[in-house]
C-alpha cells in the first residue's frame, strides 16, 4: 500500500477517518487537538503542534522522521491505556518538545517499545504527581520515560532504546531526562511488572530537576533506572549533565548486567552524584571523566544493592564553602562489600584550601588535590588499582590522636612506613579530625608515593588522607 500524503489538519483528519495505515506529512500542521493513531498506522515526515496533549499511539505504530510539538509542561507523546497489547511501538528519528511518555497502565498486559533517535527537545516534568518512591525520597519522571506500572509480575513490557537524548547546554529539560521503570514498593525495591530492556543507549542528557534548596526527599536523574527495570546493557555515548540541587547523573534502583559512560558526567549542583547505585549492576566502565560542584558532592556513591565491577577514567569533585567538614564534597563513598574499584586516572577535590577565620575552609579550585574513597563499617572494597601517586596536596582530614599516633597505626595496618610534611597536626590526645594545612603529603615505604595494594575493610572510624578508603586493612 502506497502512503497517503497530507499537507493540513483537515486531509490528515480525513486519512486516519478513511482507515489509511501510512501517512506521511508534509510541512506543519498547527491547531489540533489530540490525535489518536488507530493500531497498525505508521506516521512519518513533517511536524505536528498541539495546544495541549499531542499525539497518543495505541499499538504497533510507528513514528518515523517527525517533529512533534506543544508546551513543556504537556505530553507531546504518550499511550492509550484501554488496549490489552501495545504490539511493538517504533519511534525513529523523532523529536518533541514536551514529554515523551509510554506506560503499562489500565488494560495494558505487554507491549515492545523501539526507539532509535529519540530527542526531547523541551520537557518539564516537575508537576507530574505520579513518581516513583524508594530509599527516603520520590523521583522525578524523565523527559523520555518508559514505566511499567502494573503492580501484576507477570506484565513484562520488553524494549530496545537507542540514540536517546534530551536538552541541551543552554536549554536543559526540566525534571528528569531519560527514566525507565517498573513497579516498585514504597521501600524502592521492584515488586510488579517490569520492564525488560535489551539495551538504553544515549545520546547528550542536559537536565536540571528545579528542586529547591534544602528539599530532603526528592531527586532527580539525567539517566535513571528504575525499580523493576531489567537492562543487560546501558551505555551513555554522549554527555551527562545535570545542573540542579539533588540532580543525579547516572543512578540505578533497577538491575543493570553492564554500565558504560564513554562520554563525560558531570553534575553542577548540590548534592548531586555523578553515578549513585541503589540497585544491582555486574559492571560500570565509566571510560571519561566524572565531575562534579556543589556542597554535597559526590563523584561515585553504592549506597544499596550490589556493583561487582567498577572502573573510572577519573573522578573530580569541587566543593563549595565547607564549615566544620559538613556538607563535604567526597570523590566516592562505598558501603557495600566485595567491590573491586579500578581508578585509571586521579581522584581529585579541588577546592578544600586554607581555613578562614570562620573555621571552615575557604575554596581554592585547582590549588590542591585530595584522594579519598570512603567505606562505611560493614563495608569493604579489594582488587582496588589505580594509576599516579597516592598523595595529598590539600587539607585532608586524619582522625586520630595526632601524628605518632597516625604513624603507628600506617604501619599496624599496612607494614608501611608513613612520612608527612606540611604543617604540623593537632596535638596528641586532641578530640576530633585534625586538619593539616596546605603541602600535606604522605609516603609509603620508599617514599615514592605508591598506593598500599592491600585489600581494606571499612570500619567507619579511621580517615587516613591519602588512602583510597576510610578503611582499616582486612
Amino acid at each position: 500500500m502506497s502512503w497517503t500524503h497530507v499537507t493540513d489538519v483537515a486531509q490528515l483528519n480525513e486519512a486516519l477517518a478513511s482507515g489509511a495505515t501510512e501517512i506521511e506529512i508534509s510541512g506543519t500542521l498547527k491547531g489540533m487537538a489530540s490525535v489518536t493513531l488507530p493500531p497498525g498506522v505508521a506516521l512519518r515526515g513533517g511536524e505536528l503542534v498541539f495546544g495541549a496533549k499531542g499525539l497518543r499511539l495505541t499499538s504497533n505504530n510507528t513514528l518515523e522522521n517527525v517533529t512533534v510539538r506543544t508546551s513543556a509542561h504537556e505530553l507531546a507523546i504518550y499511550n492509550d491505556h484501554t488496549v490489552a497489547d501495545l504490539g511493538t511501538l517504533r519511534l525513529a528519528n523523532v523529536t518533541s518538545y514536551g514529554q515523551v511518555y509510554l506506560s503499562a497502565e489500565g488494560s495494558i498486559r505487554a507491549g515492545r517499545i523501539e526507539a532509535d533517535g529519540v530527542h526531547v527537545a523541551e520537557a518539564d516534568t516537575r508537576g507530574r504527581a505520579d513518581r516513583p518512591t524508594g530509599f527516603g525520597v520520590e523521583a522525578l519522571q524523565g523527559a523520555f520515560t518508559l514505566w511499567n506500572r502494573q503492580p501484576d509480575t507477570a506484565v513484562v513490557l520488553t524494549a530496545r532504546l537507542e540514540n536517546i537524548s534530551a536538552g541541551s547546554a543552554g536549554a536543559p529539560v526540566r525534571g528528569g531526562g531519560v527514566f525507565v521503570g517498573g513497579h516498585g514498593d514504597k521501600a524502592g525495591k521492584a515488586d510488579g511488572g517490569a520492564v525488560t530492556l535489551e539495551l538504553l543507549s544515549t545520546g547528550n542528557v542536559f537536565s536540571d530537576g528545579g528542586i529547591a534548596p534544602g528539599t530532603p526527599d526528592l531527586i532527580s536523574g539525567g539517566v535513571f533506572i528504575i525499580s523493576g527495570a531489567n537492562a543487560a546493557e546501558v551505555v551513555n555515548l554522549g554527555t551527562t549533565t545535570t545542573f540542579g540541587q539533588n540532580d543525579m547523573v547516572l543512578d540505578n534502583w533497577g538491575a543493570v548486567e553492564n554500565w558504560t559512560a564513554k562520554a563525560k558526567v558531570t553534575s553542577h549542583g548540590p548534592s548531586g552524584i555523578g553515578f549513585v547505585n541503589f540497585g544491582d549492576i555486574g559492571v560500570l566502565t565509566v571510560e571519561a571523566p566524572i565531575e562534579t560542584t556543589g556542597l554535597g558532592a559526590r563523584g561515585f556513591n553504592v549506597y544499596d544493592g550490589s556493583l561487582n565491577e567498577a572502573v573510572f577514567d577519573s573522578i573530580t569533585t569541587h566543593g563549595g564553602r565547607v564549615r566544620g567538614g559538613a556538607g563535604q564534597p567526597r570523590t566516592a563513598q562505598a558501603d557495600r562489600q566485595g567491590l573491586p574499584v579500578h581508578l585509571r586516572g586521579q581522584r581529585r577535590k579541588p577546592g578544600q584550601g586554607r581555613p578562614d577565620a570562620a573555621g571552615g575552609h575557604r575554596p581554592e579550585r585547582e590549588a590542591h588535590r585530595a584522594h579519598r574513597l570512603r567505606g562505611h563499617r560493614g563495608g569493604h572494597l579489594h582488587r582496588r588499582r589505580r594509576a599516579g601517586h597516592c598523595g595529598s596536596g590539600g587539607a585532608s582530614r586524619i582522625a586520630g590522636r595526632g601524628r605518632q599516633d597516625h604513624r603507628q597505626r600506617r604501619r599496624r595496618h599496612c607494614g608501611a612506613d608513613c612520612r608527612r610534611g606540611g604543617a604540623k597536626p593537632g596535638r596528641p590526645g586532641a578530640a576530633g579530625p585534625q586538619r593539616p594545612g596546605p603541602g600535606h603529603r604522605m609516603r609509603h615505604g620508599n617514599g615514592k608515593g605508591g598506593a598500599c595494594p592491600s585489600s581494606w575493610k571499612g570500619t567507619g572510624r579511621d580517615t587516613f588522607a591519602p588512602q583510597l578508603l576510610r578503611a582499616r586493612r582486612a
